[in-house]
């Protein structure tokens, strides 16, 4: 079994060559049922039911070339079992392929070790004999990597000679029992060693030597959590092509993912992710050496292991695209016929290739596993990656949520709260701007930047968010991280690889005859790609292109912030949320203000629309640096992307996450810290000088609750109450407190809240006393006072 994965989010490059243009051949290798106590799971109890007669996956069975099993299983199953297996696959036509450590450790080395085992291989073949089965193939597992590279535990660090001997030994007794099995070998990388592909070669051309033919394929292991796997896959695409082996790929999921579901989700990431930069290889393996999936059939069941098999097969599409001028074009064919793809999905999206970087939301799939008591946020730069490169990020925020409630971390309070070390000589460069860290590092420059810890008893499924900038150079060097902890430290992490963001343009449909027409937005003077994307549906694969974009003319509106009106907290907006955006070129010189007509807050100032996912925002002013604006209530779920439109252009999209409530107060000075705009029972505004007292209430002003009952609208002047759907919580001076109100703001527009509570009889008295108020488990991060007395 393979050491364990974590997930990544999926960075779909392009390169101008496939692997293969002939059908690959097709893998198949579930986890069997039986328990490996080294990882304490097993594998579907489902498996034997893919061997009945019946079993409801005829159409994915008639696509399998190979089924392939684990020495586990071989080991340890039933001869009955057995039996009911192999005769089930003959029945089909289906090849046994057996995974095996061909190696035999010694006194020395290789105890305990991936990938050795072999003085057992012979015995392993005598048992599929005695049961009936003819095995056709045998894929050694890992022996180049865990006897030349590894080094670990009883590492050997043998020459590829010394490897090929050993493994040759093993599989000339194999080959008394079946003379014409044919041998293949797999191997993981990345890897560590600088030298890992050159030693592959060697290793293959040492085993051709000492096997006397060359092994029949060579397949991938990938670490997919490894920055710039596409490249190593390419190079290891072209190095077999020299040696005359055939390329396979292993598509599996996350040892993470936490439900059937989530494997094939990841899975199928993987597989495209491959398939439409690459192309598709020789081989195809879909295999399991994680607890899911636990389910395998039926296929009909986009959550059974050979559904995806299913998805594999599905009409492969072809999509063009040509810039010309401001916009882009092109078609969408079906691959085969060439027939147009007619009223088919076309998602238009920018990236940038040189310069620094666009504001994007970074997000990744994850669990939290059992035992988590605390998260740490983080990135690694040159260090815990297998990975080395140039480095140029602005990180504004981390955001987790779902299993417990949301957990956010950023650098309101500069680095209070955070530890960074840039260990290097000369050191990498990391300090506070524009409301965020900035980190710069050259290759080989280590950076290593972790949050204190958040407490978090959650289990389950969660999104894992980064705010940030990263510049297009930045891919390969690294990773944001959310780390999960338990009693005795980490359990588990999850990577955000660096890459440069993706930022939607539009979504388009195509015409009766598959083409499809967008316009694009002017960017700032470094180039950028833009991507055409179709994404697929039931009968047909996914498709993508892409074309250069070098500025048509130099950007003079931009978006560089989004903050909360009256905290400025910048780490997501919600629903309603009163926001303030900076940038610039984004309005008049001079601020002007925005009107209302028939109760209703107009969506535009001098020409200037802001927009979110395309909904037009409410706006209370704007001028060439900075607009107040209404999130609509009406955002995507997850995450939002805002633009700006003046006369003279729209700004590129800006992207943010979106969470269920964002709370901050108004204060007197405006700045988001120190003393509340507040009122006091008497209606008088609260101060030093005029504080509130013990028992009576108190009355303060916010935005970021929130949707409410009913449901908000956009603009609308409240003069009917709403009640935000999450509940309040108060402290004073870390007192709790007794909320009276909490609801809009009568005769104000709709995203400004009340909050009428008392002050408790036994509050601390002063000046400056801290009032906190979380809606839904959510705060501000800075400290906000009343006068009390």
């Amino acid at each position: 079994m393979r050491s364990a994965r974590h997930p990544a989010a999926v960075l779909i490059l392009l390169f101008p060559f496939s692997l293969t243009a002939a059908a690959p051949q097709v893998w198949f290798c579930p986890l069997d049922p039986l328990l490996r106590p080294e990882v304490n799971y097993g594998g579907s109890p489902q498996y034997m039911s893919l061997f009945a007669p019946d079993a409801p996956w005829t159409t994915a069975a008639s696509r399998v070339n190979v089924f392939k099993i684990y020495p586990q299983w071989i080991g340890s199953a039933t001869d009955a079992d057995l039996q009911t297996q192999f005769a089930d696959l003959n029945r089909r036509g289906i090849a046994l392929a057996l995974e095996y450590g061909v190696l035999t450790a010694s006194a020395a080395c290789g105890k305990g070790v991936e990938g050795f085992g072999g003085q057992t291989l012979l015995n392993a073949a005598q048992r599929i004999q005695r049961n009936g089965g003819t095995l056709r193939y045998v894929a050694m597992d890992e022996p180049i990597f865990f006897s030349t590279l590894y080094t670990g535990a009883n590492a050997c660090r043998w020459t590829v000679d010394q490897m090929a001997a050993n493994a040759a030994a093993n599989i000339a007794a194999l080959r008394t029992q079946f003379p014409d099995v044919l041998i293949g070998d797999i191997e993981p990388f990345p890897v560590t060693a600088p030298n890992w592909l050159a030693q592959y070669q060697a290793g293959i051309e040492a085993l051709t030597h000492a096997f006397g033919f060359k092994p029949v394929f060579f397949d991938a292991d990938v670490l997919w959590d490894t920055p710039g796997y596409l490249d190593s896959l390419d190079a290891v695409h072209k190095m077999l092509t020299g040696e005359g082996v055939p390329f396979g790929i292993i598509y599996d999921g996350n040892s993470t993912d936490g439900s059937d579901a989530a494997w094939i989700q990841s899975a199928t990431q993987h597989m495209l992710s491959v398939e439409l930069s690459l192309g598709s290889p020789d081989l195809v393996i879909f295999q399991s050496w994680h607890a899911y999936p636990r389910k395998l059939l039926p296929e009909s069941d986009a959550d059974s292991f050979t559904s995806l098999i299913d998805a594999y097969f599905r009409a492969r599409t072809t999509l063009t695209a040509a810039v010309a001028g401001g916009s882009v074009q092109g078609t969408l064919t079906a691959s085969a016929s060439g027939q147009a793809l007619a009223n088919a999905p076309v998602a238009i999206s920018l990236t940038p290739v040189t310069g620094s970087g666009v504001a994007a939301v970074y997000a990744a799939g994850a669990t939290a596993p059992p035992g988590t008591q605390s998260i740490v946020f983080g990135a690694r730069v040159n260090m815990e990656c297998n990975c080395s490169g140039a480095a140029d990020f602005l990180v504004t925020s981390f955001l987790l949520t779902g299993a417990a409630a949301p957990v956010t971390a950023g650098f309101a309070n500069q680095l209070a709260g955070w530890g960074v070390s840039t260990p290097g000589t000369p050191a990498a460069s990391a300090k506070i701007e524009s409301g965020g860290l900035h980190v710069l590092a050259a290759a080989g420059q280590p950076v290593l930047l972790n949050s204190a810890e958040f407490a978090f008893t959650g289990t389950g499924p969660v999104t894992f968010r980064v705010s940030a900038r990263v510049a297009p150079q930045s891919a390969g060097a690294g990773y944001f991280t959310a780390i999960f902890l338990g009693a005795s430290g980490e359990i588990a992490r999850t990577h955000i690889p660096f890459a440069a963001a993706e930022l939607p343009v539009a979504a388009v449909a195509t015409d009766a005859a598959g083409r499809f027409t967008a316009a694009l937005p002017s960017t700032p003077a470094d180039s950028f790609q833009v991507r055409a994307a179709y994404p697929g549906d039931a009968a047909t694969w996914p498709a993508q292109a892409a074309a250069p974009y070098p500025s048509p003319a130099a950007q003079t509106i931009a978006i560089a912030a989004i903050a909360n009106a009256a905290s400025y907290d910048v780490y997501a907006v919600s629903p309603g949320e009163i926001v303030a955006v900076f940038g610039s070129g984004m309005g008049p010189a001079a601020l002007a203000g925005g009107t209302f007509a028939g109760g209703f807050l107009g969506t535009s100032i001098a020409g200037v629309t802001v927009r979110f996912d395309g909904i037009a925002a409410p706006l209370i002013y704007a001028s060439a640096g900075q607009i107040a604006a209404i999130v609509p209530y009406g955002i995507h779920p997850d995450q939002t992307f805002a633009t700006v439109s003046t006369p003279g252009g729209v700004s590129l999209p800006f992207g943010i996450p979106v969470v269920a409530a964002v709370p901050g107060l108004f204060t007197a000075d405006a700045s988001g810290s120190g003393p509340l705009a507040a009122l006091n029972a008497d209606g008088t505004r609260n101060s030093p000088a005029n504080p509130a007292r013990s028992g009576l209430a108190v009355v303060v002003f916010g935005t970021g609750e929130g949707q409410t009952s009913p449901a908000g609208v956009d603009g609308l002047v409240m003069n009917v109450p709403a009640a935000p759907l999450l509940a309040p919580a108060v402290t004073v001076g870390g007192v709790p407190a007794t909320v009276d109100y909490f609801g809009s703001a009568p005769g104000e527009v709709a995203g400004v809240f009340q909050l009428n509570f008392r002050v408790p009889a036994n509050a601390p008295r002063g000046d400056g006393v801290p009032v906190t108020v979380l809606v839904g488990g959510a705060g501000a991060a800075k400290t906000t006072t009343l006068a009390i007395r």
